[in-house]
C-alpha cells in the first residue's frame, strides 16, 4: 500500500503540489497518466476524502447561538490552542476577522475554509477527467464516478452555504466559482450564482445515486470512510430541504429511513455513571459503533480546537472558556437525566458547572478529545427523521393535507422516544397549528444537532435572525455584540489571500457589528 501511495503521489502530485496556492487549477500539465481505475480509486481515498488535518468547518459553531464564553481569565491565564483575541474575533463576527486571526498567529489552514474544499474538488475533477481513459470493469468505474460526484457535491454544497447567501433568501446572488475540470487554464475564475451551484450539486448527487443504485447491494454501503448510496440520498434530502423543495426532501429522507442497515440508538444503550459517582462516560457518536452512522469523517481537532479553548479561574484551575449557551441548555431541558442529549451531547467541564463547547466526540477521562483513530463528524440517521419531519410540517403549513402534520409528529415522537427517558420533559401533545409544529421540529433539530455545524446553516435558512453574544474582558468590562437580522456576516468573507491570487473574485459585503 505504501508503494502504491508513492506512485499516486507522483501521479497526481502536480495537482496538489502547491497547497498554499489559491488557484483552482494546477500550475502545469500533468506528466503522468493513470492507466488503471484502481489508481483513481486510491487517489480518491488519499487525496479527496475528508479525514485528518483538513479544515472545512473550523469555527462555524462559535458564531451560532449555541455557544457562549466565560469571562476572560486574568493576566496569568493561558488560552490554548488559540488566544482570547482570536476567539473574540470569530465570536463577535468581526468584519476584519482574517486580519485579527493573522495578528493572533492562527495558521491560515485553520481559518481558510475556502481553499481546502477546492483542493478536494480538484481531486474529484481529476478522477472524473481520467475515468474514461483507464482500464477496469464498468462496475469499478461506476463506483469511482459515484464517489467523485458525491464528494464534489458535498464540498460545493458546503462552500456555497459558507460563502453564498442562503438559497431561500437570494438564489441569484453570488455563490462560489464552479470548476468542473482539472485542465490547466490561466483564466481567472468568477463566481457562479447560488442557484447555479445548487444545480450542479443536484446534478452530481442524482448521478451518484443512479450509479450507486446500480452496484451490487453489498457495494452500496460499507462501514468505512467511503461515501455510499444512503449518504447520497441523505445529502439530496438536505439539499432539497435548503431549497424548500419539501416533497422531494421528504421522499429522499424516506429512502434513508427505509434502509434497514441503520437504526436509532436508544438512550438505554448509552453509558451512565455509577450511583454516587459524578464522572460521566461519553459515547463517541461519530463512529460506526453508533448504529445511526451513515458516514464518519473529519478531524477531531478541527471539531474541537476552537471550542476547546480554555483559561484558568481564580483558583488556578483550568476551565473551559468556550461553553454551551444558556439558550441551548434550556432547549435541552432542565433535567439532563430525562433527555439524554443534555447529558451525552455536551461534555461537562471538569472544574466548573459549565458544559464545554463541544460534544459527541471521543473524550478521555479528563474530558479532553481523543484525536487518534477517531473522527470528528458524521452523517447520521436522525437527520433523515428531522429532514422529513420539517418537510412534512412545511407541506402542511403551505396548504397540504393535515396528514402531513401527522407524519411529521409521528417521526418526531419516534426520535424522542429514543432520546428521552420521560417524554414529559418536552410537550408530548401535538401542536395544534402548522406554525407551532414547524417551530417544534426546528427546536428538535437544535437539540439533536447541537455542537455540530447544522445550527449555523439552519439559522441562515430560517431567515438569519438576530444573535447576541456577551463578552467579558479580564478587567470586568462587559460588551454585548449583536449580529443583526440579515447581517452580512451570515455569509463569510472570502479570505483576502484568495482574492489576491484571483482578482476576478468579488468580495462579499462586510458590515459593522453593534456593540453595547
Amino acid at each position: 500500500m505504501k508503494n502504491r501511495l508513492l506512485i499516486l503521489i507522483a501521479a497526481f502530485g502536480i495537482l496538489f503540489q502547491n497547497s498554499c496556492s489559491k488557484f483552482l487549477e494546477p500550475k502545469s500539465e500533468n506528466e503522468f497518466v493513470p492507466t488503471n481505475v484502481s489508481s483513481l480509486d486510491e487517489m480518491l481515498l488519499y487525496e479527496v476524502y475528508y479525514k485528518q488535518s483538513r479544515n472545512i468547518f473550523g469555527y462555524l459553531n462559535l458564531m451560532s447561538d449555541d455557544i457562549a464564553t466565560i469571562p476572560v481569565g486574568n493576566s496569568t491565564g493561558v488560552f490554548a490552542p488559540y488566544s482570547a483575541a482570536a476567539i473574540k474575533a470569530i465570536y463577535s463576527w468581526q468584519p476584519n476577522i482574517y486580519n485579527q486571526l493573522i495578528t493572533e498567529r492562527v495558521y491560515e489552514s485553520e481559518y481558510d475554509l475556502y481553499s481546502q474544499p477546492y483542493e478536494k474538488i480538484l481531486g474529484c475533477n481529476a478522477a472524473l477527467d481520467y475515468l474514461h481513459t483507464v482500464e477496469g470493469t464498468q462496475a469499478q468505474k461506476d463506483r469511482v464516478e459515484a464517489q467523485a460526484r458525491a464528494l464534489r457535491a458535498f464540498y460545493y454544497f458546503h462552500l456555497v452555504n459558507c460563502f453564498g447567501q442562503p438559497y431561500n433568501h437570494d438564489k441569484s446572488s453570488m455563490g462560489v466559482p464552479l470548476k468542473l475540470s482539472s485542465a490547466v487554464s490561466d483564466a481567472q475564475i468568477t463566481r457562479n450564482s447560488v442557484e447555479e451551484v445548487y444545480e450542479q450539486v443536484l446534478k452530481d448527487l442524482l448521478r451518484a445515486e443512479e450509479l450507486f443504485a446500480g452496484l451490487p447491494a453489498e457495494e452500496q454501503w460499507k462501514a468505512d470512510t467511503r461515501v455510499s448510496l444512503p449518504f447520497t440520498q441523505l445529502m439530496l434530502s438536505r439539499v432539497y430541504l435548503y431549497m424548500e423543495e419539501w416533497q422531494k426532501a421528504s421522499d429522499m429522507a424516506q429512502l434513508v429511513l427505509d434502509n434497514e442497515t441503520f437504526r436509532l440508538l436508544d438512550w438505554s444503550e448509552l453509558p451512565w455513571p455509577e450511583v454516587g459517582n459524578p464522572v460521566n462516560t461519553y459515547f463517541n457518536f461519530h463512529s460506526y459503533e453508533n448504529p445511526e452512522a451513515i458516514w464518519v469523517y473529519g478531524d477531531v481537532a478541527e471539531a474541537t480546537n476552537f471550542a476547546g479553548t480554555f483559561t484558568y479561574n481564580t483558583s488556578s484551575q483550568m476551565v473551559a472558556f468556550v461553553i454551551a449557551s444558556d439558550e441551548l441548555l434550556e432547549a435541552l431541558g432542565d433535567d439532563g437525566l430525562a433527555d439524554v442529549r443534555k447529558y451525552q451531547y455536551v461534555v461537562q467541564d471538569f472544574n466548573s458547572v459549565n458544559k464545554k463547547g463541544y460534544g459527541k466526540v471521543a473524550v478521555d477521562a479528563n474530558y479532553f478529545p481523543i484525536q487518534e483513530n477517531n473522527f470528528g463528524r458524521s452523517l447520521r440517521l436522525p437527520e433523515a427523521y428531522l429532514n422529513k419531519a420539517e418537510a412534512e410540517a412545511m407541506l402542511w403549513k403551505e396548504g397540504a393535507a393535515a396528514s402531513h402534520g401527522d407524519t411529521a409528529w409521528d417521526l418526531i415522537q419516534e426520535l424522542r422516544e429514543k432520546r428521552c427517558r420521560w417524554l414529559d420533559l418536552h410537550p408530548d401533545t401535538r401542536p395544534t397549528s402548522a406554525d407551532e409544529l414547524v417551530a417544534f421540529v426546528r427546536e428538535e433539530r437544535r437539540r439533536e444537532f447541537c455542537m455540530e455545524e447544522h445550527r449555523w446553516f439552519d439559522l441562515r435558512r430560517y431567515g438569519m435572525p438576530e444573535i447576541r453574544h456577551r463578552w467579558t474582558d479580564s478587567d470586568g468590562t462587559v460588551t454585548t455584540y449583536t449580529l443583526k437580522e440579515h447581517a452580512p456576516q451570515y455569509t463569510l468573507p472570502i479570505p483576502p489571500e484568495v482574492i489576491e491570487q484571483n482578482p476576478a473574485l468579488v468580495q462579499n459585503p462586510l458590515g459593522p457589528i453593534r456593540e453595547n
